[in-house]
């Protein structure tokens, strides 16, 4: 009978351990969820957009998914040079939740499976070693056997500044 049951635990229960409530934060680094299956080779459906092609200390920048509705998502600011998560993110939705990758708040993730649309996420840079380029890298999951992993937005340069 334990015998059995190790079998069941081993072999069943890794297979529905995807994410409904949102990425764990061990997901950070490859972005790959965890549905037991590979993430679709066909075009993407969805793109991640950004309103803006240079940003400052302190600007919050608005990044989209676009391309439809989708269930879930797993969303990071990289330096461009580096692939390190940078900044942070803000934002009053309930369908959404924050991980701490690597500092607060660093990558966003669905709070539910439910269907999303037109969201808007709100990143900020950090403080301080501001990147030259920020990449936004997504993970869009449309269903649970079809997803698509680092889907990256255009370039997102830090823009001439000037002290006051």
């Amino acid at each position: 009978m334990m015998f059995n049951c190790l079998i069941y635990l081993l072999f069943y229960v890794p297979g529905v351990l995807s994410y409904s409530t949102g990425a764990p934060s061990i997901q950070c680094r490859d972005m790959m969820p965890g549905h037991d299956v590979l993430a679709s080779s066909s075009t993407p459906v969805y793109n991640v957009s950004i309103t803006v092609s240079t940003y400052r200390p302190g600007q919050t920048v608005s990044v989209k998914i676009t391309g439809g509705q989708y269930k879930g998502l797993l969303l990071e600011a990289r330096d461009g040079h580096t692939s390190n998560i940078v900044g942070s993110w803000n934002s009053s939705s309930n369908a959404i939740k924050f991980l701490n990758c690597v500092s607060k708040n660093d990558a966003v993730t669905h709070a539910d499976n439910s269907q999303k649309s037109d969201l808007a996420y709100q990143w900020k840079p950090p403080n301080s070693n501001l990147p030259n380029t920020v990449i936004f890298h997504a993970t869009v999951v449309q269903s649970k056997a079809v997803f698509w992993t680092m889907l990256k937005s255009p370039k997102l340069l830090l823009g001439k500044y000037v002290p006051k």
